[in-house]
Order: C-alpha cells, then sequence, then structure tokens
C-alpha cells in the first residue's frame, strides 16, 4: 500500500521572507495559531522558522527579536519529499 503526502497535507502552508524581522513572524504565528512557518529568498524555500527555533537561538541565545531576521535564525538543510 503507497501513502501519498499529497493526500495528508490539507492546509495552505505559510511562508515568511527571509528578511522579515523574528519579532513580526512570532505574532504572525501567533495570530494564526501556527508553530512553523517556511522561510523563503526570492521565491525560494531556505529553512524553516520554527517555536523551537524562537526558544533556542533568539530567547536563548539572549538575541533581539526586533534586530534579527528570520534568515538569521531559521532551521536550513531541509530534507525534502515530493508530494506523491
Amino acid at each position: 500500500m503507497t501513502c501519498r503526502i499529497g493526500g495528508l497535507v490539507t492546509e495552505a502552508v505559510s511562508s515568511l521572507d527571509a528578511a522579515t524581522e523574528v519579532q513580526a513572524a512570532a505574532s504572525f504565528m501567533a495570530r494564526n495559531d501556527l508553530g512553523s512557518v517556511l522561510v523563503t529568498d526570492s521565491g525560494k524555500v531556505v529553512g524553516m522558522f520554527t517555536e523551537r527555533d524562537l526558544l533556542i537561538r533568539v530567547v536563548g541565545a539572549d538575541k533581539d527579536p526586533r534586530e534579527n531576521t528570520l534568515g538569521d535564525v531559521c532551521s536550513r538543510n531541509l530534507i525534502c519529499i515530493p508530494h506523491d
């Protein structure tokens, strides 16, 4: 039996530009009840920003969320699979 990931994903995936300030991204995630967003640069996915990234790479690292961008703190080198 084959399982296709496209059948499991039922909601649109949110993304923000790598130049977005972490504070703005956190507010966007809170308003939309999201635990993560894809991070893009020139329309290409370059990483993912998660609640864990916020906790470890921003708060835990004592970085100012208004002076750091998603590109500075997102998880990179994502493993991707085709939807089918």
